[in-house]
C-alpha cells in the first residue's frame, strides 16, 4: 500500500512553502497504453484548521468546457483527490476539478451511493493556473466542512489521487495507488493508499 505523510504547516500556505513538501507522482496508468505523456504530482500539507492540496501537471492541451457545480468534470482535463475521512466509515470525498476551476463534489459510498454537497464553494478558495507548461490547482479543505459530513477525522486516512480526461485529445485514466489487475474505477477505496498526518 502505497503512503504519503502529510506535513503539519504552522500557519497559512504561501507559494514558497510548497517547495519544502514532498510529493507524490500520479503515474499508474490504468488507459490507454502505452502511457499518455503526462507528468502529474501531488501534495498536501496541513495546519489546525485546514488540508491544503497542490496538484500539478504538464498536460498542454486542456479541455475545459464544464462550467456549473457538479458538471462531469472527468470528460475535461480533470485532476481529483479522494479521500475517506473516518476509518469506521465507508463513506469518502471526491473532490474533481478542471482547469477552470469547475468543481464536482460528492459523499460516496463506492457507486452505491453517491451525493452531491451543496456547501459553498468559496470555502474551499480554489486557484487554477494555466500556463504554456500546463496546469495546476491549489485548494483548502476545512476540518470544519469534513466534520459536517463525518463523525471523526483519523490520523491514517485512505486516499488516493487522480488524473483523468474522457474526452481530451488523448482519453486517459492515470491514479497514484492502484493494485495491479483491478478493474479501471476510480471509486475502489480498496486500491486507496494512506494519508498519515505527521502529528
Amino acid at each position: 500500500m502505497k503512503k504519503y505523510d502529510i506535513t503539519y504547516v504552522k500557519d497559512e500556505m504561501h507559494p514558497e512553502v510548497w517547495s519544502s513538501i514532498p510529493k507524490v507522482m500520479i503515474d499508474t496508468v490504468l488507459e490507454p497504453i502505452p502511457p499518455v505523456p503526462y507528468k502529474t504530482e501531488a501534495q498536501l500539507a496541513y495546519n489546525d484548521e485546514k488540508i491544503f492540496v497542490h496538484l500539478k501537471t504538464n498536460e498542454r492541451k486542456i479541455r475545459a468546457i464544464n462550467t456549473d457545480r457538479n458538471d462531469p468534470v472527468c470528460e475535461d482535463s480533470c485532476m481529483e483527490f479522494f479521500f475517506a475521512p473516518d476509518n469506521d466509515d465507508v463513506r469518502y470525498f471526491n473532490f474533481e476539478i478542471n482547469p477552470i476551476g469547475t468543481l464536482l463534489l460528492y459523499v460516496c459510498n463506492k457507486r452505491i451511493e453517491m451525493i452531491p454537497t451543496t456547501d459553498d464553494e468559496s470555502i474551499f478558495n480554489i486557484k487554477s493556473i494555466i500556463t504554456k507548461d500546463g496546469w495546476e490547482l491549489f485548494y483548502e479543505i476545512p476540518f470544519t466542512f469534513i466534520k459536517k459530513y463525518f463523525n471523526k477525522i483519523s490520523p491514517v486516512m485512505l486516499a488516493n489521487f487522480y488524473k483523468c480526461g474522457e474526452k481530451t485529445e488523448v482519453e486517459h485514466y492515470i491514479a497514484w495507488s492502484k493494485y495491479p489487475d483491478s478493474p479501471r474505477d476510480f471509486h475502489r477505496p480498496e486500491d486507496f493508499g494512506q494519508i498519515i498526518f505527521e502529528k
